[in-house]
């Protein structure tokens, strides 16, 4: 197959949120980022942390969307991460424990992924009451 010479721009935003909760069990997955109908990248991907006692979070990818949910990483939340003026939001996407293999043309890191991915979070233990972890970035769908 020849290869294309077409250039891919983003189109559209697609934001990549969501939260776990003191409610949520142990290992339990949260969608946060669903790429679009012709792929998505990544840009960016914060996690911050209103938890008094530091937490691991995993992060997982599903292919496709229908697949399986791949353990890609587990990334350490210090205590009251981005939420008390001096613990710093975690970058996941430049954290050296996340294996992203992309930059793009600014040296950033950057997720490429196919139609219908999902990124999904889970916190390794059940939060401290009323506490929440949050993840937050930028993507764009092509």
């Amino acid at each position: 197959m020849a290869k294309s010479t077409k250039a891919y721009y983003v189109q559209d935003t697609n934001n990549l949120e969501g939260s776990i909760t003191s409610a949520e069990a142990a290992n339990a997955k949260v969608t946060v980022f669903t790429a679009g109908l012709n792929g998505s990248v990544l840009k960016s991907f914060g996690l911050t942390s209103t938890d008094a006692a530091a937490k691991t979070v995993q992060i997982f990818i599903n292919v496709g969307g229908a697949g399986t949910d791949r353990l890609v990483a587990a990334i350490p939340v210090p205590a009251s991460s981005g939420s008390n003026g001096t613990a710093s939001v975690v970058d996941v996407l430049r954290h050296s424990l996340f294996p992203s293999p992309s930059y793009d043309a600014y040296g950033n890191r950057t997720l490429n992924l196919e139609a219908g991915t999902a990124v999904k979070i889970a916190a390794t233990a059940t939060l401290t009451s009323g506490a929440v972890i949050t993840a937050f970035g930028e993507g764009g769908d092509f």
